[in-house]
């Protein structure tokens, strides 16, 4: 008997959310340095 499809098919998807929200985290990282930078300059 064949293992159902969705069980990988779901540990694959939670593969990508945790892929994606960590990627979420550096470009929020990388868009608070930029911005800190700017206000540093203007000062």
């Amino acid at each position: 008997s064949n293992p159902p499809m969705t069980l990988p098919n779901f540990s694959y998807e939670k593969h990508l959310l945790g892929q994606s929200r960590i990627h979420l985290n550096s470009v929020g990282e990388y868009i608070k340095n930029v911005t800190r930078g700017i206000c540093q300059a203007l000062m």
